[in-house]
């Protein structure tokens, strides 16, 4: 084994510089290693830009429509659905800023899989006016037919209440995870 010890590497005008061959099967960087293309792609994060209406007793999906960032064009703003065109390892999070919630009502905030696979749930009851609920779940998905929203649904009484609007209230949002 050879060591090579310098302090900068440069590549020639109109040429790159490759690490390892066809046999590599693993590169080991340093942990202080920053920058570069080392990044949690794909990575998007949305929010509602109006209140959204739920009604009583009904799995919603929860309508996230204004995009802050998304790296990889994989979310859609029409659908709520986020399909990575990258598999990988993937943490998912979101919250709901509940309004006009009647005391002792049940609110369920659900992140589900393929619409199908419940992956992760935060229920509560209510205790006045104003409720917000968050949660977040790390989970595998295929890079091609695999997809994430968010559903919400509350048993209040009264009929029905709002998913508050705005970036800092309720949002939706996810990154791949490096080295996972």
């Amino acid at each position: 084994m050879s060591t090579i010890k310098v302090n900068n590497i440069e590549n020639r005008t109109g040429s790159s510089i490759t690490i390892g061959g066809s046999s590599t099967t693993s590169l080991n960087l340093a942990s202080t290693i920053t920058g570069g293309t080392l990044t949690n792609t794909p990575a998007f994060l949305a929010y509602p830009s109006s209140a959204q209406t739920i009604s009583a007793n009904t799995i919603t999906t929860g309508a996230y429509n204004t995009e802050v960032y998304d790296t990889d064009g994989d979310y859609d703003t029409s659908t709520y659905i986020f399909t990575p065109t990258k598999a990988g390892t993937f943490y998912i999070f979101g919250s709901c800023a509940w309004n006009d919630v009647d005391t002792g009502q049940d609110m369920y905030f659900n992140i589900y899989l393929n619409n199908s696979t419940h992956i992760f749930q935060a229920r509560n009851k209510s205790n006045g006016n104003r409720q917000t609920q968050i949660g977040g779940v790390i989970v595998e998905m295929n890079g091609s037919t695999d997809n994430v929203r968010i559903r919400i649904e509350h048993s209040d009484t009264s009929g029905t209440i709002q998913m508050a609007e705005g970036r800092f209230r309720s949002m939706f949002g996810g990154y791949r995870l490096i080295g996972a």
